[in-house]
């Protein structure tokens, strides 16, 4: 049964498995949950359409500077945060006062998932 495949077709196989063996490897690197880890690692080893969405799937943006976040729920707050900003003249003061927004939050832009921050 399995002889009578193209030569093509076990070669997009192998290719899509090394694939995924990379993704695997990359996927245990990263920061993700373990159940994550764990789910990926098996939807990858199908063939070609595993990592095809394992891709889809695992490679998701790092999240935003809490600058850009709005912090409250029925109204958009960030214009606001940005205001002072934008209605500045001089792009040395705009420049100035974005540096002073950005770091106003102590907070790293791409903390680690699972990790807690010490008590302060």
């Amino acid at each position: 049964m399995f002889h009578d495949a193209p030569l093509w077709l076990y070669l997009l196989c192998a290719a899509s498995e090394v694939l995924a063996l990379w993704l695997i490897w990359r996927l245990w690197r990263s920061n993700e949950a373990l159940f994550f880890k764990i789910a990926f690692s098996l939807l990858c080893l199908i063939p070609l359409l595993g990592p095809l969405f394992t891709l889809t799937f695992f490679n998701m943006p790092p999240p935003h500077h809490p600058a850009f976040k709005d912090n409250i729920r029925l109204h958009a707050d960030v214009f606001d945060r940005w205001r002072h900003i934008l209605s500045e003249k001089s792009p040395q003061a705009r420049l100035q006062l974005w540096w002073q927004l950005m770091n106003k939050y102590d907070e790293p832009p791409h903390k680690k998932r699972g990790k807690k921050r010490p008590p302060s």
